[in-house]
């Protein structure tokens, strides 16, 4: 059987089972990741690889930015981004499974085993915050977990008040837990001391999803976020040599609301100035790029 055979009946797996309750869970993820060693798949991109969106992330973020991968996963955006001349790149997931498995494959990058819901890192440690589809996995159990995701991810980009403080990370809670060791590290480590400095610009969002502005909005508008663009990503072309004109006709902005327009608005159709109907279902993926 082709890796490509492997990765299809994978994702039928996921599709399968993605109803349950326990989908949220390590305990799941850990299930689907072995079955990825069971069948020789080392790395999957459940939506787009990194070099599908690339341009665009590329117009928000700074090559000196800390970014977390929240959910990473055994994907290859991680890779894709420090190949890419992003140094500062931490992944999380809830599952040990796909951590060890990456800590082993990409030993020069770092890792934690880690909860969305409940981020360990202090604030103002990060100044990007990529989530590519696990707010979507973790809002198929519970909206209100899903609410959970952004209020951390939204404590961890938010600048404190004492910029000189080192940007460490708080894993006291995991000192008796052997699995996790390998994990008590701090992110001054990452790269030269120089280079890692508290945040100064405000943190930034990116939230890849399959879900409509109609499904996302309601969640994200509740968030103190001082602008929100959207965009639509149709399917995705993989000629790099023509990166350029795939990104301009696979991708298009949609809406670019900030937060007058989301306290002034009574409903998601107001903000969005749109009726609900079936041209609202594009399919593909949305990227939303939510700033504090």
């Amino acid at each position: 059987m082709s890796l490509q055979e492997n990765s299809f009946d994978l994702v039928k797996l996921v599709k399968k089972t993605s109803t349950s309750n326990k989908i949220g869970t390590g305990e799941y993820w850990d299930e689907i990741y072995k079955k990825c060693n069971e069948v020789n798949v080392e790395t999957f991109d459940w939506y787009n690889s990194y070099d599908c969106y690339s341009n665009l992330i590329e117009k928000y973020i700074k090559k000196t930015d800390n970014i977390l991968i929240a959910g990473c996963g055994n994907s290859t955006f991680n890779i894709d981004l420090y190949n890419n001349g992003y140094k500062n790149v931490v992944g999380i997931d809830i599952s040990l499974t796909v951590i060890k498995q990456m800590k082993l494959i990409y030993p020069h990058l770092t890792w934690f085993k880690m909860d969305a819901v409940n981020l360990d890192f202090q604030p103002n440690t990060f100044n990007v915050c990529i989530d590519k589809g696990t707010l979507d996995a973790i809002l198929c159990s519970s909206f209100y977990a899903g609410k959970n995701v952004v209020s951390e991810v939204i404590k961890i980009l938010i600048p404190t008040e004492d910029n000189n403080d080192n940007n460490n990370v708080d894993r006291d809670n995991n000192e008796n837990d052997n699995d996790n060791e390998y994990i008590n590290i701090e992110l001054d480590n990452l790269v030269e001391k120089e280079e890692i400095k508290r945040v100064e610009s405000k943190g930034i969002y990116i939230l890849i999803t399959n879900g409509s502005p109609f499904a996302r909005l309601e969640l994200l508008s509740s968030f103190p976020f001082k602008n929100i663009d959207i965009y639509h990503f149709n399917n995705p072309s993989h000629n790099n040599n023509e990166e350029e004109e795939g990104m301009a006709s696979n991708i298009s902005l949609l809406y670019e609301i900030d937060e007058k327009k989301i306290s002034d608005s009574k409903s998601i159709k107001d903000i969005i100035n749109e009726e609900f109907d079936d041209n609202n279902n594009r399919g593909g993926q949305y990227l939303y790029f939510c700033s504090l």
